[in-house]
Protein backbone atom coordinates (compact mmCIF):
# COMPACT_ATOMS: atom_id res chain seq x y z
CA UNK A 1 0.00 0.00 0.00
CA UNK A 2 3.11 2.71 0.81
CA UNK A 3 4.39 1.59 -2.44
CA UNK A 4 1.37 1.89 -4.33
CA UNK A 5 0.18 5.09 -6.18
CA UNK A 6 -3.21 6.34 -7.24
CA UNK A 7 -4.21 9.07 -10.16
CA UNK A 8 -3.56 11.64 -7.56
CA UNK A 9 -0.13 10.37 -6.77
CA UNK A 10 -1.13 9.51 -3.30
CA UNK A 11 0.39 5.95 -1.69
CA UNK A 12 -2.42 3.58 -0.76
CA UNK A 13 -2.23 4.76 2.87
CA UNK A 14 -3.29 8.12 2.23
CA UNK A 15 -5.77 7.43 -0.49
CA UNK A 16 -6.99 4.12 0.79
CA UNK A 17 -10.34 3.85 -1.10
CA UNK A 18 -8.60 4.34 -4.13
CA UNK A 19 -6.06 1.55 -3.36
CA UNK A 20 -9.57 -0.03 -2.44
CA UNK A 21 -11.36 0.41 -5.93
CA UNK A 22 -7.77 -1.06 -7.23
CA UNK A 23 -7.96 -3.95 -5.43
CA UNK A 24 -11.68 -4.62 -6.40
CA UNK A 25 -10.51 -4.95 -9.72
CA UNK A 26 -8.62 -8.14 -8.35
CA UNK A 27 -10.14 -9.90 -6.05
CA UNK A 28 -13.37 -11.25 -5.71
CA UNK A 29 -15.44 -9.38 -2.89
CA UNK A 30 -18.57 -10.85 -1.30
CA UNK A 31 -21.28 -10.08 1.23
CA UNK A 32 -22.37 -12.85 3.66
CA UNK A 33 -26.22 -13.17 5.81
CA UNK A 34 -27.09 -15.93 7.75
CA UNK A 35 -30.89 -16.93 8.90
CA UNK A 36 -30.42 -19.05 11.68
CA UNK A 37 -33.13 -20.34 13.89
CA UNK A 38 -31.44 -19.24 17.50
CA UNK A 39 -28.25 -16.78 18.54
CA UNK A 40 -26.32 -19.73 19.92
CA UNK A 41 -24.56 -22.33 17.54
CA UNK A 42 -25.00 -25.34 20.10
CA UNK A 43 -28.80 -24.78 20.24
CA UNK A 44 -29.69 -23.69 16.08
CA UNK A 45 -29.54 -25.15 12.84
CA UNK A 46 -28.63 -22.92 9.67
CA UNK A 47 -32.00 -22.13 8.28
CA UNK A 48 -30.62 -19.99 4.85
CA UNK A 49 -27.15 -18.43 3.90
CA UNK A 50 -26.41 -16.01 1.39
CA UNK A 51 -23.62 -14.46 -0.33
CA UNK A 52 -23.62 -11.94 -3.00
CA UNK A 53 -20.72 -10.86 -5.37
CA UNK A 54 -20.03 -7.32 -4.55
CA UNK A 55 -20.92 -5.24 -7.19
CA UNK A 56 -22.44 -8.23 -9.11
CA UNK A 57 -26.14 -9.34 -9.43
CA UNK A 58 -25.17 -12.96 -9.01
CA UNK A 59 -26.25 -14.20 -5.68
CA UNK A 60 -25.47 -17.94 -3.93
CA UNK A 61 -27.76 -19.22 -1.55
CA UNK A 62 -28.70 -22.75 -0.12
CA UNK A 63 -32.07 -23.21 2.55
CA UNK A 64 -33.08 -25.88 4.85
CA UNK A 65 -35.21 -28.80 3.27
CA UNK A 66 -37.47 -31.59 4.99
CA UNK A 67 -34.81 -33.98 3.53
CA UNK A 68 -31.93 -32.31 5.76
CA UNK A 69 -34.63 -32.37 8.73
CA UNK A 70 -34.85 -36.16 8.45
CA UNK A 71 -31.16 -36.74 9.19
CA UNK A 72 -28.82 -36.32 12.21
CA UNK A 73 -26.62 -33.91 10.42
CA UNK A 74 -29.85 -31.14 10.18
CA UNK A 75 -27.81 -28.59 8.53
CA UNK A 76 -24.14 -29.84 8.15
CA UNK A 77 -24.89 -29.78 4.03
CA UNK A 78 -25.41 -26.13 4.70
CA UNK A 79 -22.77 -25.38 6.54
CA UNK A 80 -20.35 -27.16 3.73
CA UNK A 81 -21.86 -25.49 1.07
CA UNK A 82 -21.66 -22.04 2.94
CA UNK A 83 -18.01 -22.22 3.72
CA UNK A 84 -17.02 -23.63 -0.03
CA UNK A 85 -18.47 -20.62 -1.55
CA UNK A 86 -17.03 -18.28 1.28
CA UNK A 87 -13.84 -20.10 0.56
CA UNK A 88 -13.46 -18.07 -3.33
CA UNK A 89 -13.55 -14.84 -2.32
CA UNK A 90 -10.54 -12.51 -0.87
CA UNK A 91 -13.11 -10.36 0.99
CA UNK A 92 -16.37 -10.52 3.10
CA UNK A 93 -18.36 -7.89 4.08
CA UNK A 94 -21.01 -8.48 6.84
CA UNK A 95 -23.06 -6.39 9.27
CA UNK A 96 -22.17 -7.56 12.61
CA UNK A 97 -20.59 -10.63 11.30
CA UNK A 98 -17.86 -10.28 13.83
CA UNK A 99 -19.95 -11.11 16.68
CA UNK A 100 -22.36 -13.55 14.67
CA UNK A 101 -22.44 -14.72 11.70
CA UNK A 102 -18.28 -15.48 11.24
CA UNK A 103 -18.23 -16.57 14.79
CA UNK A 104 -21.80 -18.88 14.06
CA UNK A 105 -20.17 -20.53 10.70
CA UNK A 106 -17.00 -20.91 12.23
CA UNK A 107 -18.34 -23.06 15.53
CA UNK A 108 -21.01 -25.03 13.40
CA UNK A 109 -17.67 -26.15 11.22
CA UNK A 110 -15.61 -26.65 13.88
CA UNK A 111 -18.68 -29.16 15.21
CA UNK A 112 -19.12 -31.12 12.00
CA UNK A 113 -15.37 -31.25 11.19
CA UNK A 114 -15.55 -29.07 8.10
CA UNK A 115 -12.44 -26.90 7.20
CA UNK A 116 -13.22 -23.43 7.91
CA UNK A 117 -10.97 -20.57 6.16
CA UNK A 118 -7.78 -20.00 8.67
CA UNK A 119 -7.24 -16.73 10.20
CA UNK A 120 -5.68 -14.08 7.68
CA UNK A 121 -6.77 -16.12 4.68
CA UNK A 122 -9.94 -13.59 3.86
CA UNK A 123 -10.18 -10.03 4.51
CA UNK A 124 -13.21 -8.92 6.74
CA UNK A 125 -14.92 -5.61 6.48
CA UNK A 126 -18.06 -5.30 9.60
CA UNK A 127 -20.22 -2.60 8.81
CA UNK A 128 -21.89 -2.57 12.14
CA UNK A 129 -18.83 -0.38 13.37
CA UNK A 130 -18.75 1.94 10.82
CA UNK A 131 -22.49 2.81 12.20
CA UNK A 132 -21.61 2.51 15.29
CA UNK A 133 -18.12 4.26 15.15
CA UNK A 134 -19.15 7.02 12.79
CA UNK A 135 -23.14 7.72 13.48
CA UNK A 136 -25.20 8.64 16.24
CA UNK A 137 -28.47 6.97 15.48
CA UNK A 138 -29.33 5.73 18.69
CA UNK A 139 -29.80 1.56 17.66
CA UNK A 140 -26.53 0.30 15.24
CA UNK A 141 -28.71 -2.38 13.83
CA UNK A 142 -28.70 -2.52 10.15
CA UNK A 143 -32.92 -2.11 9.78
CA UNK A 144 -32.16 1.03 11.59
CA UNK A 145 -28.97 2.24 9.71
CA UNK A 146 -30.82 1.43 6.19
CA UNK A 147 -33.89 2.99 7.53
CA UNK A 148 -32.06 6.71 8.79
CA UNK A 149 -30.20 6.31 5.56
CA UNK A 150 -33.15 5.76 2.77
CA UNK A 151 -31.90 2.65 2.35
CA UNK A 152 -35.37 0.57 0.94
CA UNK A 153 -35.70 -3.24 0.90
CA UNK A 154 -35.44 -4.54 4.67
CA UNK A 155 -38.28 -6.86 5.00
CA UNK A 156 -40.18 -8.52 7.98
CA UNK A 157 -40.64 -12.31 8.57
CA UNK A 158 -44.12 -13.94 10.38
CA UNK A 159 -42.63 -15.65 13.65
CA UNK A 160 -44.96 -18.37 12.29
CA UNK A 161 -42.96 -19.07 9.44
CA UNK A 162 -39.73 -19.24 11.29
CA UNK A 163 -41.36 -22.05 13.43
CA UNK A 164 -42.47 -23.39 10.18
CA UNK A 165 -39.12 -23.41 8.40
CA UNK A 166 -36.95 -24.97 11.39
CA UNK A 167 -39.40 -27.73 12.38
CA UNK A 168 -41.02 -28.76 8.98
CA UNK A 169 -38.76 -26.66 6.32
CA UNK A 170 -42.34 -25.63 4.92
CA UNK A 171 -41.67 -24.76 1.45
CA UNK A 172 -43.86 -21.32 1.46
CA UNK A 173 -42.07 -20.39 4.71
CA UNK A 174 -38.57 -21.08 3.78
CA UNK A 175 -38.88 -18.94 0.88
CA UNK A 176 -40.08 -16.44 2.83
CA UNK A 177 -36.66 -16.56 4.84
CA UNK A 178 -34.65 -17.05 1.46
CA UNK A 179 -36.39 -13.83 -0.07
CA UNK A 180 -35.41 -11.79 3.48
CA UNK A 181 -31.71 -13.03 3.13
CA UNK A 182 -31.67 -11.45 0.09
CA UNK A 183 -32.71 -8.42 0.11
CA UNK A 184 -30.34 -8.29 3.31
CA UNK A 185 -27.41 -9.16 1.23
CA UNK A 186 -28.80 -6.34 -1.01
CA UNK A 187 -29.56 -3.31 1.57
CA UNK A 188 -25.89 -4.45 3.26
CA UNK A 189 -24.33 -4.04 -0.18
CA UNK A 190 -26.39 -0.65 -0.59
CA UNK A 191 -25.32 0.46 3.21
CA UNK A 192 -21.51 -0.36 2.77
CA UNK A 193 -21.72 1.81 -0.75
CA UNK A 194 -22.89 4.69 1.21
CA UNK A 195 -20.69 4.05 4.24
CA UNK A 196 -17.07 3.42 3.02
CA UNK A 197 -15.86 6.91 2.45
CA UNK A 198 -16.07 6.61 6.04
CA UNK A 199 -14.27 3.71 7.13
CA UNK A 200 -11.65 3.43 8.76
CA UNK A 201 -8.66 1.38 7.44
CA UNK A 202 -8.56 -1.66 9.84
CA UNK A 203 -6.83 -4.86 8.33
CA UNK A 204 -9.18 -7.46 9.96
CA UNK A 205 -9.71 -11.24 8.97
CA UNK A 206 -12.67 -13.21 9.44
Amino acid sequence: MANWHCVHRHSGLSHFHCWEQEQQKTQRWCILDLETSNLNAPFGILLCWGIKEYGKDEIHQGAITKADLAKDTLDRRLISDCVDVLGRFDTVITYFGTGFDIKWLRSKSLHYGIEFPPYGSIRHIDIYYIVKNRLKLGRSSLDNACEYLGISGKTRINWDNWLYAMTQAKKSAVDDIVEHNKQDLIITERLYDKLKPYAKLIRRSI
